[in-house]
This record gives structure tokens, C-alpha cells and sequence, in this order.
């Protein structure tokens, strides 16, 4: 398991790619338990500084990122397609859909998603500085999530916000 990772960002949303490599995908699961196949877990802490901590309260998001089961066989009973769920906060009131796409590749898969910012209640601006991991998750037996990447190589927690690395804003090159 492994995977490249894009951030990118204009007014309205906060673009993520990943191209995953991963030798066996397995995704069946949808909604709240899509944590349960291969998917990207993405945390954000729009109120991030280098010495916060604690666990995670107002301003901090953990979005599951699924692909889907890939399958594009035209019925809808056999279909998973590309979603989103949001863990946390838990009483995230949605202003606008994440986009999700994702496609099969030869040696995994690829997937994208456009978070709008009005759903994390922040207006970026360049300069701004926002905490965040992006984590890759594999599983190859239905059921049981066998090994979680992440951008940090220190010891791993779900819900700490001092394990967020800094994600500052920059405009593009002129």
C-alpha cells in the first residue's frame, strides 16, 4: 500500500488527489461504515496552531473518502459509487456535496474529491494555515482495516489534534 497526494485550493473548495497503489482493492461498504473497505480518511482542524492540543471539538472534520466497488456494470444493486461521509463533527450540517470521482488503474486506484469551505466554515485566504492528515487505508478481507498511511511518522491517534501537520495556503506561481 502506498499513494501520491495532491492538495490544491481556489476560493470555494479544497481539492484532494491520491493515486493509491494497492494489490488487492476490496470496497462493499457504504455510509458511515465505509471505513470497512479501501478508503482515504482525511482530518482537518480549521483551528489549528504548532502548539495546539487536546482532542477534537469545534472546527475539527474527519470525511471518509470511498472510491466506490469500482464496478461500472450499469445496475444499480451492483454499484458502489464514489462517496463521502463525515464522522466528525457529528452534527455537521452539510451546505454543499463533496464531489468525489474515482477511477481503477493498473496498479490500484485514483480518487479526487472538492470539499467546499462553507462546509468547514472557513473563508480561506493565502497565508492561512489549517492542520491536516490525509490517510490511505487498506483492507483486504471485508470487515477488517489491515493498515491505515499517513502523512505523520510519529505514533498515530485518531481523534489528536497535535498530530496534524500544517497546510498553508499559497497563491499560484506568476
Amino acid at each position: 500500500l502506498s499513494g501520491v497526494i495532491w492538495v490544491g485550493w481556489r476560493n470555494e473548495c479544497l481539492f484532494i488527489a491520491v493515486d493509491v497503489v494497492d494489490d488487492k482493492f476490496v470496497q462493499n461498504m457504504t455510509g458511515k461504515d465505509l471505513w470497512k473497505g479501501d478508503h482515504i480518511e482525511i482530518f482537518i482542524d480549521t483551528k489549528w496552531t504548532p502548539e495546539v492540543k487536546g482532542t477534537f471539538g469545534e472546527g475539527q472534520f474527519q470525511i471518509g473518502i470511498s472510491p466506490g466497488n469500482l464496478q461500472n456494470t450499469g445496475d444499480i444493486l451492483l454499484d458502489i459509487p464514489p462517496e463521502y461521509y463525515i464522522w466528525r463533527p457529528s452534527n455537521i450540517k452539510i451546505k454543499e456535496d463533496i464531489k468525489v470521482a474515482a477511477l481503477k488503474t493498473e496498479t490500484g486506484y485514483s480518487i479526487e474529491c472538492a470539499i467546499p469551505f462553507k462546509n468547514l466554515n472557513i473563508q480561506p485566504k493565502e497565508e492561512m494555515i489549517i492542520g491536516i492528515d490525509i490517510c490511505i487505508s487498506d483492507t483486504d478481507n471485508p470487515n477488517i482495516q489491515e493498515k491505515m498511511t499517513s502523512l505523520i511518522k510519529s505514533q498515530w491517534q485518531l481523534a489528536e489534534r497535535s498530530r496534524l501537520k500544517p497546510l498553508k495556503f499559497v497563491g499560484a506561481f506568476k
